[in-house]
C-alpha cells in the first residue's frame, strides 16, 4: 500500500488506531463479555456502535444523539452510542451500549483496577443512566471506556439492577451491591481485540474492591434531567438529454462467484430517475467476443436494472457495459436518449481468499480503479455461539473534493469491494483521506452489509443506500484526534448545496396533534437528507383548528430549530431553506385544544413536501 499521506509517524499511528477501532468493533460483534448476572444467559454484549452516535449515528434513530449531547454536556468524549447486533447482524433494542473516551486523570494501574478509581465509577454511572434515560426498553446496558488507544474497559449491567439504584438513591447497600456486581462482569480488552487478564493488567485482583477508601457510597445517581425526551462508476450523457450509469457491485469479481450484480440506472434531463427505459448487459474477457449477459432489462420505478453475473472462470480483467436498448440506436433507451454505452473495468481473481490475500486484493482491485490505497484491514472473531462476525476497513485518498457522483463511485465500489472479497464481513468502514489549508484529515464512514445488499438486490434505491452510509468521525491525521463538529467540517467542506446536476426526488413528511383518551398525541416524521445531498424547495400545507406552529430540528441540537414557522410569517424563510445531508425533525408545535374536544379530533396536520437532491 501507498504511504502518500505522509511519513510522520503520528499520521501513520492514527492509520493504525483505525485498525484498533476495527479490532474493537469486532471484538464486541463477536460476543466477547460475559453476560451481566442477572441478565439473561445467553445475553449478546456485542458489538461496538463505534460510529452512530453524534453526526454518525443511524439516521432513524436520535435517542443515540440523545446519549452522546447528555455524556459530551458533562465532559466526556463519546465516540459512539446505540443498539448491539443480534447474531444476525441486526440491532437488538434489548441491548445498548455507549463509548467513551477515559477520562479519569487520577487512575493509575499500579493501584488498582478502574472499578475502584471513583472518577471512573461516577463515568460509567452517567453512562448508565444516559442508556436507560433515552433507551428505555434496552434490557442490557454496557458503557465501553477507551483507555490510552491500548486498551478498551466493558462495564455491563442489567436495566433492572440499575434502576434498583434509581429506586433508592439514599441506599448505600444498594448501590454497593449494584457496582460490585458490574465490577464482577467488568472486562478487559486490548487493542487487539483480545481479552486481557486483569490480574496481569494490575497489581490487584479481578473485581470490585473496597469502597470504604471512598466514603463506602458505592455510585450516587445524578440529580439531573435531561431536556430531551427519548423517542420511541462510469457514466453517458447527452447534452440536453438524459444520463446513463453502470455501476458495478463491486470492483473484484471472485472467479466461480454469482453473487455480482451490474445496475444499470437511467435519468431524464432532470436528473430524475427514468423508469420503463430499456437497457442491456454485456461483459468482454481478454482475447474473447464481446458477451450478452440475460436479456434486456426494464428499469424499474427508481430507474435502474440489474443483471446477475454468473460464474466467470478467467482470472485478469473483465469489461462489462451497459447499453441502451429500445431500437438499435444505442443512445435510445425509450423516452430518454443518452450519449452511448456506459462501461467500467473490474478484476477478476480467486475466490475464498485467506485475509492478507484478501486485503492484498481489495487493495489491487481500487488501485486498478484509479483510486490511491492507503490502507486495508480486515478482522474476524468468533461468537459464542459459533458463528464468525467480521469488518473491513479500507482508507483511500479522496477522488473529489466535493460530494458528487466521482465521489459516491469510489465509495460505491469501496464497500461493495470489501463485501466481496470478505463475505463473512458484516459492517464496511472507509477512511477518506482529505488534506486542506496544510492539514491532512481522515473522514470515516460505515455501512452495513444489509443495507448495501439491499441496493444492490434493488430493495431499495439509490438515495435510501446513502441514507445508511453513516460518518462516524472526522480525524485529524497528524494527531488522530477528532475534529470538533465533525459534521460541520464535512457540511462546510465537501456539500454541493444548491447546485445544479444530480438526482432529484421529490418527498413528503407529515406531523399531526390529535386528541385521543388519554390527551392530545402529537406525531412527529424524520427528514433524512442522504450523505452528501441537501433539500430545498421547501413548501407546507397546514390544516386544523391549531394555530399553525411547526418547527424543524435537527436531532444534533434539538434546543433550537433549523426552520420556525412563528418567525417566518409570509413564508419567505421556507421558500429559501436549504438542509445539508442530516436527520431531522417535523413537528407540530400548537397548543393544546380546549378541554372536551372531541377524541379523534386533529388538531393541526402539517404537510411539508421537498426537493432531495443527490449530486
Amino acid at each position: 500500500m501507498s504511504d502518500r499521506i505522509s511519513p510522520n509517524t503520528s499520521i501513520k499511528q492514527t492509520l493504525a488506531l483505525l485498525g484498533a477501532l476495527l479490532a474493537v468493533t469486532i471484538l464486541l460483534l463477536a460476543t466477547i463479555a460475559a453476560p451481566p448476572a442477572s441478565a439473561a444467559p445467553g445475553t449478546n454484549i456485542s458489538a461496538l456502535p463505534a460510529t452512530q452516535a453524534g453526526s454518525g449515528k443511524k439516521p432513524h434513530d436520535p435517542n443515540a444523539d440523545y446519549v452522546a449531547q447528555y455524556l459530551e454536556s458533562k465532559g466526556y468524549t463519546v465516540v459512539g452510542a446505540g443498539y448491539l447486533p443480534d447474531k444476525s447482524g441486526n440491532p437488538n433494542p434489548a441491548q445498548v451500549a455507549v463509548m467513551m473516551s477515559f477520562a479519569s486523570t487520577k487512575y493509575n494501574p499500579s493501584s488498582g483496577l478502574p472499578t475502584t478509581d471513583q472518577d471512573t465509577v461516577n463515568q460509567v454511572v452517567l453512562g448508565f443512566y444516559a442508556l436507560h434515560k433515552y433507551f428505555i426498553k434496552s434490557s442490557v446496558l454496557v458503557v465501553i471506556l477507551a483507555y490510552q488507544g491500548n486498551y478498551f474497559f466493558l462495564f455491563p449491567t442489567a436495566a433492572a439492577d440499575w434502576q434498583a439504584v434509581l429506586d433508592k438513591p439514599n441506599d448505600s447497600a444498594t448501590a454497593n451491591s449494584f457496582w460490585q456486581t458490574v465490577a464482577n462482569n467488568f472486562v478487559i480488552l486490548d487493542s487487539n481485540g483480545n481479552v486481557v487478564d486483569p490480574s496481569g493488567f494490575s497489581n490487584k485482583n479481578f473485581g470490585g474492591g473496597d469502597f470504604t477508601g471512598q466514603g463506602n457510597n458505592g455510585p450516587t445517581p445524578p440529580t439531573d434531567n435531561p431536556t430531551n425526551n427519548p423517542v420511541d462508476p462510469a457514466s453517458s450523457h447527452d447534452p440536453g438529454a438524459g444520463y446513463l450509469r453502470l455501476i458495478p457491485s463491486s470492483a473484484y469479481l471472485p472467479s466461480g462467484s454469482n453473487s455480482f450484480y451490474l445496475i444499470g440506472a437511467v435519468s431524464d434531463k432532470n436528473y430524475s430517475p427514468a423508469a420503463g427505459q430499456k437497457v442491456a448487459f454485456s461483459l468482454k474477457t481478454t482475447g474473447k467476443q464481446e458477451q450478452p449477459i440475460g436479456n434486456v432489462q426494464q428499469t424499474d420505478n427508481n430507474g435502474t436494472a440489474r443483471v446477475q453475473v454468473g460464474s466467470v472462470s478467467a482470472n485478469g480483467q473483465l469489461s462489462v457495459k451497459v447499453t441502451c436498448a429500445a431500437s438499435n440506436d444505442p443512445t435510445s433507451c425509450g423516452d430518454v436518449t443518452v450519449g452511448g454505452p456506459a462501461q467500467a473495468v473490474v478484476v477478476v481473481g480467486s475466490g475464498n481468499l485467506s485475509s492478507d490475500a484478501g486485503k492484498t486484493a481489495l487493495g489491487d482491485a481500487m488501485s486498478a480503479q484509479g483510486y490511491t490505497v492507503e490502507q486495508v484491514d480486515y478482522q474476524e472473531s468468533q461468537g459464542v455461539t459459533g458463528d464468525t462476525i467480521a469488518a473491513t476497513v479500507l482508507v483511500m485518498d479522496m477522488a473529489s473534493k466535493r460530494y458528487d457522483q466521482t465521489l459516491r463511485t469510489q465509495m460505491f465500489s469501496g464497500f461493495g469491494t470489501m463485501f466481496t472479497i470478505f463475505p463473512k464481513a458484516k459492517n464496511g468502514i472507509e477512511g477518506l483521506v482529505y488534506p486542506s489549508g496544510g492539514k491532512v484529515y481522515i473522514l470515516i464512514y460505515e455501512v452495513n452489509r444489509t443495507d448495501w445488499e439491499s441496493y444492490v438486490q434493488g430493495k431499495t434505491d439509490e438515495a435510501g443506500f446513502w441514507k445508511q452510509v453513516t460518518l462516524g468521525q472526522v480525524l485529524d491525521a497528524q494527531t488522530g484526534q477528532p475534529v470538533q463538529g465533525g459534521k460541520d467540517f464535512v457540511n462546510k467542506n465537501f456539500t454541493s448545496g444548491s447546485s445544479s446536476g444530480g438526482q432529484v426526488r421529490s418527498r413528503k413528511v407529515e406531523s399531526t396533534l390529535t386528541v385521543e383518551d388519554w390527551g392530545t398525541q402529537p406525531t412527529d416524521d424524520n427528514i433524512i437528507v442522504p450523505l452528501g445531498g441537501y433539500a430545498d424547495s421547501f413548501t407546507v400545507n397546514v390544516t386544523g383548528s391549531g394555530d399553525k406552529s411547526w418547527s424543524i430540528y435537527s436531532v444534533e441540537d434539538t434546543s433550537k430549530p433549523v426552520y420556525q414557522s412563528k418567525s417566518d410569517s409570509n413564508g419567505a424563510g421556507l421558500g429559501k431553506l436549504v438542509l445539508p445531508s442530516g436527520n431531522y425533525i417535523l413537528m407540530v408545535e400548537a397548543p393544546d385544544p380546549p378541554k372536551g374536544t372531541p377524541v379523534g379530533t386533529v388538531v393541526e396536520d402539517v404537510k411539508v413536501q421537498y426537493s432531495e437532491h443527490l449530486p
